[in-house]
């Protein structure tokens, strides 16, 4: 009785691919939400840090700080964008359009970088020092934050366009997954153009 003995061969692309996800990737989203509900746990504590300080210190803002509201305004725009383009590409991965989706993800990546060189330029224009006062260093922080968030999103999305071009799973949850973080940005980026920039 002759056995026949099978062997799996793993070429580049399944690498890149990554494992199948039967289970139609719930983890990866379910993962992406427990990152923004501990950002937005730290989030609250700066703002909550920022509100306190707003309430006790004056004047506020800082002497000599000019805040404009055109590159905030524009840079926010980014963000609504960077967002409606990740769910863009939600669709299209649903649809499994593989052109539509790496554009909807490529598009999604420039908008966050339009936005980390627009706050850049806003913050370079602001001229603020850390350690100048209360109000220098929470409103760095908050920003800074945030930057860190479309950064970290945006880096996301350049590895699942290399899974996508690696031969992605169609079941894969990794496209919803940065979706949500690029929701999460645009929804912080609004809380904190009322509380930086409207609130006096």
């Amino acid at each position: 009785m002759a056995t026949t003995a099978t062997t799996a061969t793993t070429t580049p692309r399944a690498l890149l691919a990554g494992p199948v996800d039967r289970a139609g990737g719930d983890h990866l989203t379910l993962g992406a939400l427990l990152i923004v509900a501990a950002e937005l746990l730290f989030f609250g504590g700066l703002t909550a840090a920022y509100l306190l300080a707003r309430s006790s210190t004056s004047p506020w803002p800082a002497e000599g700080v000019e805040l404009g509201l055109y590159v905030p305004v524009v840079i926010w725009i980014s963000l609504v964008m960077a967002s409606a383009t990740a769910e863009w590409a939600c669709d299209a991965h649903r649809h499994d359009d593989r052109r539509a989706l790496l554009l909807a993800l490529g598009i999604t990546v420039g908008l966050g970088a339009a936005y980390l060189n627009g706050q850049w330029f806003e913050l370079d224009r602001l001229g603020l020092a850390a350690d100048a006062g209360a109000y220098q260093t929470l409103f760095l922080a908050l920003v800074g934050f945030h930057m860190a968030h479309v950064a970290g999103a945006a880096l996301a999305t350049l590895l699942v366009v290399v899974r996508v071009l690696g031969g992605l799973s169609p079941r894969s949850g990794a496209v919803r997954a940065v979706s949500v973080l690029w929701h999460l940005a645009g929804g912080t980026w609004l809380v904190l153009f009322w509380l930086l920039y409207l609130v006096k």
